[in-house]
């Protein structure tokens, strides 16, 4: 199936995402997986990105239970979005075994996708934090309850190197106008937050769609 890989249009929206987690990590055991969960918390170097300076840090914490438990939570500490925080609760999920072309990932590594709403959460942008660039439509506070978010976490087998979280931006309710653009054969216009979400996760899920940015992480993502 044809893939399409996250434009750059998404790349400094899904910054605060990435997820570098730091504690020791419980490796995935052979067989059908049914439950994940992890904690610790993520960091992002904002010097590789051009007019960025600093760093980003969040603590996270999720639980996931097959068919459709858990939840997903990250409040952040450092960088632009400072005091940032969203509790998701999940929707749907769907366990399966990694075969996308991130080549520091581990092919056939346990992966659970996720798609879920915020119950809670609100989203700050500094517009005084050093390297943003002149002219950078951010929006400085917004209250995220009732929010989308697709995702995955991967539990890279023995050690803890090839442990990953990968992201989308929340969607809000009336839908995220930018992503008809990006996957105009997946997501038709006009369509609300929710059905966008289960689109998108649908898509990732079936390989229709890669996460085209994701970082590589030390620490507990556990898949069992």
């Amino acid at each position: 199936m044809k893939r399409h890989m996250m434009r750059t249009i998404l790349l400094l929206i899904l910054v605060i995402s990435l997820c570098v987690i730091t504690t020791i990590p419980v490796n995935a055991a052979a067989g059908q997986k049914q439950k994940a969960h992890g904690a610790g918390k993520t960091y992002a170097d904002l010097s590789q990105f051009p007019g960025w300076s600093g760093s980003d840090e969040s603590h996270i914490n999720f639980t996931f239970e097959s068919p459709d438990k858990g939840y997903y939570e990250y409040r952040t500490f450092a960088g632009p979005w400072t005091g940032s925080w969203a509790r998701i609760e999940v929707k749907g999920l769907d366990f399966g075994s990694y075969d996308g072309s991130i080549q520091e990932i581990t092919p056939g590594s346990p992966v659970v996708y996720y798609w879920g709403q915020c119950t809670a959460g609100e989203s700050y942008t500094d517009l005084d934090y050093p390297g943003i660039p002149p002219g950078m439509v951010l929006i400085p506070y917004s209250n995220i309850e009732g929010w989308y978010k697709v995702g995955a976490f991967i539990d890279g087998g023995p050690g803890h190197d090839n442990d990953c979280g990968l992201f989308t931006v929340e969607i809000p309710p009336e839908g995220n106008p930018m992503l008809p653009f990006i996957f105009p054969d997946i997501i038709p216009p006009g369509l609300d937050g929710e059905t966008q979400a289960q689109l998108l996760f649908d898509a990732v899920v079936n390989g229709e769609i890669e996460f085209g940015f994701g970082n590589l992480v030390t620490g507990n993502v556990n898949i069992r």
